[in-house]
């Protein structure tokens, strides 16, 4: 998968989430974030696809994903990077 069929894939998951009248972002994101330090990881976005049966998701997928959106430079997703 190419970056640019990555992004459109991502930005159509959102517009189908955005019209969900009772999606709210934030509570998505606190669910993922298991430890409560308001960054997601590697591990905690690998668990929640595990519980949620997405089982081939390679863990440097995850990491070329969150590095992809990381707008700080520390290998997790902030709430700013998730939105």
């Amino acid at each position: 998968m190419t970056i640019k069929k990555g992004e459109q894939t991502v930005d159509v998951q959102r517009q189908r989430l955005a019209i969900l009248a009772d999606f709210e972002p934030h509570s998505a994101f606190q669910a993922l974030d298991s430890d409560r330090d308001h960054a997601l990881t590697v591990p905690e976005i690998a668990r929640f696809l595990d519980r949620n049966r997405f089982y081939n998701i390679a863990e440097s997928d995850i990491y070329c994903l969150i590095n992809f959106y990381d707008n700080f430079g520390e290998s997790s997703l902030r709430y700013d990077d998730f939105l």
